[in-house]
């Protein structure tokens, strides 16, 4: 397959280089379970024709060879001496078969101001959240009616949801809380968690966060910085939000006239001169954005912020869907059913995936119980980044004091469970780059011990 702009695959796992050197490797090198198998073989070519000298190179060729998780792994492992946690999980990902099932939640297809006040279609706090489950091969590692009998659902319920476990308000970004004092969680958790075979997978985005970062990207030219300073936009965001989403929606943002560049560019430095940085820190990232902007006003130009369509922040979520396909590309991959992604996911896996395409297709949630019980994690997921986004870590420590044993339970199980599985593989946690939910995420972890 052509790749796009000169990107492989291993690009969006990670940018790192890496690169060791091997003796000739023989015939008799190869251990007696692989010598039948001419992957092994092909390695042995590869390697003497390259004299050794592994890089990324290397993984690439392999997806496009199809080589053997079996294979690569003894190569890099056994052969290379390669111990790097960061490589084992790379190679895990993209040469390990796993069956992985995808529900999404708090799918508002898009996400945009639906007035000049600033309104937006869905709640600012409801990250998009694609989760489910994932094991190793094709054998279930657990007897899924068995789990679904304990639920003791309706017998006419055929398609399952998180709402049919637990009680909750959808909307409510207090809803993580009130899904941890159900009894029927507690059952879905320990059946998850007891497993050694099975894992949770997941990935987010922040609907404010990622309606945000263009400003950042559009002003500023110093990579080094910009997550610091998309942070530090976010977090005062976060605490003017009336104010800052009116203002943008004013301006149909993301899609600034050119004739309205220079009076936006002015009003937005007008509230950065109203803010006051908590920390030398923040003070650096605030100036960097407000001579950002300046340099904005004077050339009239903001770059990811003309030319689009006014008012809509996030077009879609399809990538995450592809980003799926691109991470395990050696697995099958199976999607709950949603009509705009099984439209145009394709012609973003043949972006993203420059190397190898994973199996994957878009099942009928009433016809798959695995689907369903995706559907379980996702909303149990959704809910907790929901609870993030709005509860900062004072609040949270005031109403753990409140949880019940029942409650208690719930999260250190659900913390253990994640940590579970990206101990298994990193990359099955995929969350956005926003520090002020990784911050309220570890102090969870913390609590729970895990």
């Amino acid at each position: 397959m052509e790749k796009t702009k000169g990107l492989d695959q291993l690009w969006f796992l990670t940018l790192a280089k890496y690169s060791f050197g091997n003796a000739p490797l023989f015939y008799d090198d190869i251990p007696e379970r692989l010598k039948k198998s001419e992957d092994a073989i092909k390695i042995m070519y590869y390697n003497n024709q390259n004299k050794g000298i592994i890089t990324n190179d290397f993984f690439v060729w392999a997806l496009e060879n199809n080589i053997s998780y079996d294979a690569v792994r003894w190569f890099i492992k056994d052969f290379s001496y390669q111990e790097d946690k960061e490589l084992e999980w790379l190679i895990d990902a993209l040469f390990n078969q796993y069956t992985i099932y995808s529900d999404e939640s708090n799918n508002c297809v898009k996400f945009r101001f639906k007035d000049i006040d600033g309104n937006t279609n869905v709640k600012w706090y409801n990250d998009f959240v694609l989760s489910g489950i994932a094991f190793e091969g094709n054998t279930t590692p657990i007897d899924i009616d068995e789990l679904f009998d304990k639920f003791k659902l309706q017998k006419n319920n055929n398609d399952a949801k998180l709402r049919h476990i637990a009680t909750f308000n959808g909307e409510d970004g207090n809803r993580f809380a009130d899904i941890l004092k159900s009894n029927k969680v507690t059952i879905l958790l320990e059946t998850l968690l007891q497993c050694d075979h099975i894992y949770m997978h997941w990935a987010t985005e922040n609907l404010l966060y990622f309606s945000l970062v263009d400003i950042v990207d559009s002003v500023l030219e110093v990579p080094f910085i910009l997550d610091e300073v998309k942070n530090v936009l976010y977090n005062y965001a976060t605490k003017d939000r009336n104010f800052l989403l009116s203002f943008l929606a004013q301006y149909d943002y993301p899609n600034i006239k050119e004739d309205k560049i220079k009076d936006f560019c002015e009003h937005f430095i007008c509230w950065l001169d109203s803010l006051e940085a908590q920390n030398i820190e923040e003070d650096f990232s605030l100036e960097l954005l407000r001579q950002g902007m300046k340099s904005s006003r004077r050339t009239n130009n903001l770059l990811f912020l003309q030319e689009n369509t006014d008012k809509l922040l996030i077009e879609n979520f399809v990538p995450m869907y592809a980003m799926r396909v691109a991470t395990f590309p050696n697995s099958n991959i199976h999607f709950d059913q949603c009509a705009i992604v099984e439209d145009n996911i394709e012609r973003y896996v043949s972006t993203y995936c420059s190397s190898k395409i994973a199996n994957y297709d878009f099942l009928k949630s009433s016809s798959s119980k695995w689907i369903q019980l995706s559907d379980m994690v996702s909303g149990i997921h959704g809910a907790l980044m929901a609870y993030l986004n709005v509860h900062d870590i004072t609040s949270i420590s005031k109403e753990l004091l409140c949880f019940s044993e029942t409650q208690k339970r719930n999260l250190e199980m659900f913390m253990k469970l994640k940590r579970k599985s990206t101990r298994k593989n990193k990359y099955f946690d995929n969350m956005s780059k926003n520090l002020q939910q990784i911050e309220r995420l570890q102090f969870l972890m913390s609590y729970c011990k895990v």
